[in-house]
């Protein structure tokens, strides 16, 4: 295997367990106005819901906006301290 660091092209094999590589793809800037609150969750916890309002986004190949009300952070907050996220949007 040839020499590598930070500016080597990528080539296959593009990543390893052992060596991931990253490349940065784009800056989002999102809004969100709205937060809501589920508590008591059943499994106990709570969950919260931000909603996206709009944005923007950026990078080296490609730029461009967040569909206002497209999607939002929804999170988990564990009895047992541990947060589990999921944010989806459409760019």
């Amino acid at each position: 295997m040839s020499n590598f660091n930070d500016t080597t092209p990528f080539e296959p094999p593009f990543s390893a367990l052992d060596n991931p590589r990253l490349e940065f793809v784009m800056e989002v800037r999102l809004t969100f106005p709205e937060i809501h609150t589920i508590v008591p969750h059943p499994n106990g916890g709570m969950r919260t819901a931000v909603l996206v309002n709009g944005g923007t986004f950026e990078g080296p190949r490609l730029k461009g906006r967040a569909i206002p009300g497209s999607g939002g952070d929804y999170a988990y907050f564990r009895p047992d301290d541990v947060a589990c996220f999921d944010a989806r949007y459409l760019l």
